[in-house]
């Protein structure tokens, strides 16, 4: 980890000393840019009592060397704020490994309180699995990330596949915080293409393109040609007002509909400009990993996806410019601008329009895989999951939370080989029956994703999961506790009996009931469960569920958290191990906190 941290340590020096560097030549260009403006007038003024050509002219050369040095400073400045970004995104990362992940996204947006599994697991929100992971650089690729945490992968030939792609994007730092700077250039999360959909998906603006494109065309022509002869008073001014006349009319038929046209994919040209960017980015690197190198094969197939996109964000850009009035309103005046920019569009948009989705999946999809690379990368003594499919399995060796840093983490062993079979965890409280649950499920969705997992050794065989730890009541939907945490257990027996082979993970059965009856529903729950093909792992501080091992020795397990109890602490030491649980502690820490 120190070495990691050197890295990024060495990194976060080289991009701010570039910033540094590029920044006093801003203030040098900037200065120079002045002057040359400055010197626009003053020449033009100096020069013009003697001579009004030699004025005009300096005065022409003047405003090429301020135009020259603005496109100077605009390229400047793009390399200074990309340095920054490029910093930031180290010093980001050297902070995450000292466990703080504020500055990254926590997918609260995806909360689903009735997902299968993501609401118990803490995969959403403040502090989540999603915070922890996420470095996605545009809003499809936090999409595609939480995309796919809320639905891992069951195909084993797929998840190989993950598991090489992570493993080359790991191994390329730079190319990936490139990818990333790439993408904050301009707003990170912002609604970005939302009705790009719309606009491909709607019908063509022309019913017969190439006549009105004869006839666009055509119209402009003769405007031009007739303000040409008017000037040289080769005919009268009647002439160029009546076709202008005219001119606008045509324009004003189509006014209403152009509005809608262009409300569809209006100020799209920065994000589409950065996702050409990022197309050309993925384009242009070597790639080891067969996942990746089909995908850009796809991007490569006839012309590269990133010169399609980067077209489009041209002419976008250029529709915009009827946003200026004075100058949409010339330009539409003379030349029927905004006509000959919806004729472009739809063309590009026939030619494009299969492809652009699959354009943006990828991009989306390569995103989403730096992400978990990275997580990769940060943590070389994770390891890259075995996958078993011939039978069910969940072997692990010092498998661990990977949210808790490592000098707090403490590891077990745990291990569940062939269908059916449950473990039944006892302990006292805040002994680690619940983290311990979390453990076993998030490294599981890990594992579906290709990432690596926290762990020494991990073999598993992919498989649904199902959880059941959080169940809030609800005035709104008219429930109390107890039904929602009996919706959830049925939820449970609808998706067995349906075939579906799950993983369950549950805390403490029937928690919302009296004990008896939470004894007795309980082990009925548990035998009727044990009909079925599916696997799993449930805490309870009910010890009588432990006498099913006796019963059932093929089907359930005992594992516990033991603590001890000293006359002034509890000591945790969260290991797990064979049997029920001899220790509780409610009744001291009542006595303790003087509530008893």
């Amino acid at each position: 980890m120190n070495n990691i941290k050197s890295v990024y340590q060495e990194y976060l020096n080289k991009y701010t000393e570039q910033s540094n560097i590029i920044k006093k030549r801003l203030k040098q260009i900037s200065l120079l840019r002045s002057l040359s403006f400055l010197a626009i007038f003053v020449t033009f003024y100096i020069l013009f009592d003697n001579s009004w050509i030699l004025s005009t002219l300096s005065a022409f050369i003047f405003l090429s060397i301020f135009l020259f040095l603005v496109r100077i400073y605009i390229n400047k400045a793009n390399q200074f704020e990309f340095a920054k970004k490029l910093a930031s995104i180290n010093k980001n990362e050297l902070e995450a490994i000292n466990g703080n992940y504020s500055h990254f996204n926590d997918g609260k947006e995806f909360i689903n309180k009735d997902h299968d599994f993501t609401f118990d697991l803490d995969i959403f929100g403040e502090g989540s699995l999603f915070q922890f992971l996420n470095r996605s650089a545009i809003l499809i690729g936090v999409k595609k990330l939480a995309q796919k945490l809320f639905n891992p992968i069951l195909d084993h030939s797929v998840i190989k596949k993950n598991q090489e792609a992570i493993t080359d994007l790991a191994g390329k730092l730079e190319w990936r915080q490139k990818f990333i700077a790439y993408g904050n250039m301009s707003d990170k999360y912002n609604s970005e293409l939302d009705k790009l959909d719309e606009w491909l998906n709607s019908p063509s603006f022309f019913r017969n393109k190439q006549n009105m494109f004869f006839l666009v065309s055509f119209l402009s022509f003769i405007t031009i040609l007739l303000l040409a002869l008017v000037s040289l008073k080769l005919i009268s001014n009647a002439f160029i007002v009546t076709t202008i006349f005219y001119q606008l009319s045509f324009y004003t038929f189509f006014f209403k509909r152009i509005n809608l046209y262009h409300a569809q994919i209006s100020k799209y040209s920065k994000i589409l400009d950065k996702y050409a960017q990022l197309l050309n980015h993925i384009e242009s690197q070597q790639w080891n990993a067969e996942l990746i190198k089909t995908k850009v094969e796809i991007l490569k197939n006839g012309q590269r996806s990133s010169i399609e996109i980067k077209k489009l964000a041209s002419l976008v850009g250029t529709l915009d410019s009827r946003l200026n009035f004075l100058l949409g309103f010339l330009l539409n005046w003379i030349l029927l601008w905004d006509l000959q920019c919806i004729i472009k569009l739809e063309n590009w948009k026939q030619k494009n329009k299969e492809n652009i989705t699959s354009w943006f999946d990828i991009l989306a999809e390569i995103d989403a895989l730096q992400s978990l690379s990275n997580f990769k990368y940060n943590h070389p003594a994770f390891t890259i999951p075995e996958i078993k499919t011939s039978k069910f399995i969940f072997s692990s060796e010092n498998l661990g939370h990977p949210l808790i840093h490592e000098k707090e983490r403490v590891c077990n062993n745990f291990s569940m080989i062939d269908s059916p079979k449950f473990s039944i965890i006892t302990g006292a409280n805040m002994a680690g029956k619940s983290t311990f649950l979390r453990t076993i499920g998030v490294n599981l969705v890990l594992a579906m994703c290709g990432a690596p997992v926290c762990a020494l050794k991990f073999v598993f065989t992919p498989i649904k999961v199902f959880s059941s730890m959080r169940t809030d009541d609800s005035l709104q939907r008219h429930r109390s506790y107890f039904f929602a945490e009996l919706e959830r257990l049925k939820t449970i027996f609808e998706k067995v009996n349906n075939g579906e082979k799950l993983f369950l993970i549950l805390d403490e059965i029937l928690k919302g009931t009296n004990s008896k009856d939470k004894e007795k529903g309980s082990k009925a729950f548990m035998k009727k469960l044990m009909k079925y093909d599916s696997n799993g792992i449930i805490a309870t501080h009910d010890l009588s569920l432990g006498e099913l091992e006796t019963k059932f020795p093929e089907n359930i397990n005992n594992l516990c958290f033991e603590v001890k109890i000293n006359e002034k602490e509890l000591d945790f030491d969260y290991k797990l191990y064979h049997g029920i649980t001899k220790n509780l502690n409610a009744s001291y820490l009542m006595n303790k906190m003087g509530i008893v």
